[in-house]
């Protein structure tokens, strides 16, 4: 005997199931709405030169194999480097004065450009497109600068930075080029000043008269950190500035030192680069400048030993800067294997037996010009101002005949 089914209950059933079926619909529209919004898996396709991370992560994935997991994505890390930055509108802030008695030395921080040029030293994946951008100042006749300070406008592009350090270089001129180097300084330590990127030199660039050149130069990752350019300048200052791309990464002919303008297809309205060098002034000499910002000698054995300084009570009349005055001794003094009866004391802290050298820096030891030398107090020291001087006094007794 066949089941009866209860009228009622079926159309419940009948119900339930058109229910069921629109709930199903519903659910689906929305993941159907997804799969067809949601983007392609796009395919990879590197460019010439990834970084190392990058490549370790898409080189397994050679053998064809199907994986859940989400491609890595592209960055701006995972592209080439580029020559310059794109046109923006310049922002401007004047660093604060230096410090006395350090003086601005020469200033083309002014007339800033819209596009910023690299000169950056990358990491080893990307050495082919370490750069060296460069522009030139005149140190006048009867000066000698120590440079202590130079200040660069730059902006940090195709990422957020910031720079680790910074190299500082200067040229001789040549032509209307930089030529020989006569200073190195690597990985100096830098301040950034609302975009004025202020590099103190470890060690003084010490420059006689002439023509030179000077290169800023960012010690830079271009992963994760991007990179930094150089802001151009509108006004032109002696020679354009200068590029140069050893390497040959960037694939624009100049592999030695040209015009900026021509290596990198610049702004032709912006020849030049914004810095500004600071530091003190010398008179006359031509000191030999420093050749490289290395440490001295670490086979040095320095021992600290006691005692006191006496009060110098004689003004020997040195008020001046990079003097010397000669001064007769009180006795005859004795100094490795000689003897002398005056010593010649330098306004910068030494005292010379057999030289009269006015020569402001510090270099390291044995200096050969400096034979017979003792130096108490060796520093670029400025004697002018009212109190300062050099001061002798005369302690003990002489044994009797």
């Amino acid at each position: 005997m066949k089941k009866q089914i209860n009228p009622t209950i079926k159309a419940h059933l009948i119900r339930g199931a058109f229910y069921l079926l629109l709930l199903l619909a519903v659910c689906a529209i929305p993941f159907a709405l997804a799969q067809r919004n949601a983007p392609r898996r796009p395919g990879i396709n590197p460019p010439a030169k990834l970084d190392a991370k990058y490549m370790a992560q898409v080189s397994h994935r050679t053998d064809g194999a199907v994986s859940d997991q989400p491609l890595p994505a592209i960055s701006h890390t995972a592209q080439l480097p580029t020559k310059h930055s794109e046109p923006t509108v310049p922002v401007f802030s004047m660093p604060p004065a230096p410090k006395v008695p350090q003086v601005t030395l020469y200033d083309q921080l002014n007339n800033p450009g819209t596009v910023s040029t690299n000169s950056q030293d990358f990491e080893p994946a990307f050495d082919a497109f370490d750069n060296f951008l460069a522009d030139d100042f005149v140190v006048p006749a009867g000066q000698t600068w120590t440079i202590t300070e130079v200040d660069a406008q730059g902006v940090y592009f195709n990422g957020p930075g910031p720079a680790a350090s910074f190299n500082v270089f200067f040229y001789q001129n040549s032509g209307s080029l930089p030529g020989a180097n006569v200073y190195t300084a690597t990985a100096q330590p830098y301040v950034n000043n609302a975009g004025v990127f202020q590099v103190t030199l470890t060690v003084p660039a010490v420059l006689a008269p002439g023509t030179y050149w000077v290169s800023v130069q960012a010690r830079q990752d271009d992963v994760p950190a991007g990179q930094w350019g150089w802001t151009d300048r509108t006004v032109q200052s002696n020679n354009p500035a200068a590029w140069q791309n050893p390497g040959g990464g960037f694939a624009v002919g100049c592999l030695t030192w040209g015009v900026r303008q021509v290596c990198t297809s610049s702004p032709a309205g912006e020849p030049d680069q914004m810095f500004r060098l600071i530091g003190t002034i010398g008179g006359g000499g031509t000191p030999t400048p420093t050749a490289t910002a290395t440490p001295c000698n670490a086979s040095y054995a320095v021992t600290q030993i006691g005692g006191s300084i006496v009060p110098g009570t004689t003004d020997i009349g040195n008020h001046g800067d990079d003097t010397v005055t000669t001064i007769a001794l009180p006795f005859a003094f004795t100094l490795y294997d000689q003897a002398f009866t005056s010593v010649n004391l330098s306004s910068n802290g030494n005292a010379q037996f057999t030289t009269t050298d006015t020569a402001f820096t510090n270099q390291c030891l044995p200096w050969t010009t400096h034979n017979y030398t003792i130096f108490p107090y060796w520093d670029d020291l400025y004697l002018v101002n009212s109190g300062f001087g050099i001061f002798t006094s005369i302690s003990g007794k002489t044994n009797p005949p």
